[in-house]
């Protein structure tokens, strides 16, 4: 037999471990929020072509005012203050079916910005040429 020491068992960190699966905990996303289902993202889609064309009924309706004309900003804010009723309705439908909540403001946020920035060049474009 051998003279050699015995060797030492590892020691356990529960604190380290504890750390270990809270952080896992807080970056994992919650239990209760959920992806869309196919069907929702073609609800999302949906909305949001209905969003982009009551944008552009609200911006031809109102390019006759000259006070709108003389600022731009002024008329593609009042058009998506119009229209705002088509994504709240979508996001109370997706609030509804357990979407999870960041998914849905970043969806509202882009569509709204999406629809402004595509709407922008072709009304610069309609003043331009005086219509």
């Amino acid at each position: 037999m051998t003279d050699r020491p015995t060797p030492r068992r590892a020691r356990r960190r529960p604190a380290a471990a504890t750390l270990t699966l809270l952080g896992a905990a807080l970056l994992s996303p919650p239990m209760c929020a959920q992806a869309p289902s196919d069907a929702e993202r073609m609800a999302m889609v949906t909305a949001a072509r209905d969003f982009n064309a009551c944008m552009r009924q609200a911006v031809v309706a109102r390019a006759g005012d000259p006070e709108a004309r003389s600022d731009v900003r002024r008329l593609l804010d009042a058009a998506a203050t119009q229209c705002e009723h088509v994504l709240e309705q979508e996001r109370a439908r997706l609030s509804a079916a357990g979407v999870d909540p960041d998914l849905i403001a970043g969806f509202v946020r882009r569509t709204r910005d999406q629809s402004l920035r595509r709407l922008l060049p072709e009304v610069l474009a309609n003043q331009a040429a005086g219509r």
